[in-house]
């Protein structure tokens, strides 16, 4: 129900992009509705640090379609009043954190505020979700080196379609980038049910204060990179 929920959400948001109703521009996350899985298996003390494609992921730690809406449209009660897209709005209580513009600029907050829990000695974990496009941010290489030195209780979730905006992978990077040495997660194709298991195996390590665990959640991009994205076959 949750995918089908995040699937015609974002069906409803591209139709009102394309009819110039609303201000902030959308980037789709259709094909990606099971990662919102991964965030149904956190517990309530996790926190989720976004992607600006992470939209599955946020309905999963437990954000409605009315909490969207209202900051599409520039509500009266919205954070943003709709002058930007979704993921610069947070829900703290919810564990839903802000991310930023600025490719894997949202990184280095995720990286802190696992710091902070790691110090504080609570047992909740950080989801840092980032794209395969994100490994050209050097924000995020140099978090992956903090978060592996210092062993922090950091969940990786690499939301991976293959593209960076619309140059395909083989286009972009050479060889393997994630040189990370934390326990991994195998790749998951799957759905639902296979991502939220991923996920909550991976947590363990992570909560018991043994550092990071990764993963891939493998897609198959069926949208653009943004509305005005033609390129992408």
């Amino acid at each position: 129900r949750m995918m089908l929920r995040v699937r015609l959400f974002e069906a409803f948001c591209i139709d009102l992009r394309k009819k110039n109703e609303v201000i902030g521009n959308t980037y789709p996350s259709l094909g990606q509705e099971a990662t919102g899985a991964a965030a149904m298996a956190l517990a309530p003390q996790d926190v989720v640090f976004p992607s600006y494609r992470s939209r599955p992921i946020v309905f999963g730690k437990g954000i409605t379609a009315e909490d969207h809406f209202i900051e599409l449209i520039g509500g009266r009660d919205s954070l943003l009043e709709g002058r930007e897209v979704f993921h610069h709005c947070s829900w703290p209580k919810k564990g839903l954190m802000p991310a930023s513009s600025m490719i894997g600029g949202w990184a280095p907050m995720a990286a802190g505020y696992a710091l902070a829990q790691q110090l504080d000695g609570e047992p909740g974990v950080t989801m840092l979700c980032f794209g395969d496009g994100t490994f050209g941010a050097g924000d995020l290489h140099e978090t992956l080196n903090l978060i592996g030195v210092w062993k922090l209780p950091v969940l990786l979730v690499c939301e991976n379609n293959g593209y960076q905006v619309s140059a395909p992978w083989n286009a972009m990077r050479s060889g393997r980038v994630m040189g990370l040495s934390t326990p991994r997660r195998r790749r998951c194709r799957c759905g639902a049910a296979r991502r939220g298991s991923s996920c909550r195996h991976g947590r363990s390590p992570c909560s018991a204060l043994r550092g990071p665990t990764r993963g891939c959640a493998t897609r198959t991009s069926r949208a653009p990179h943004r509305r005005s994205d033609t390129r992408r076959p």
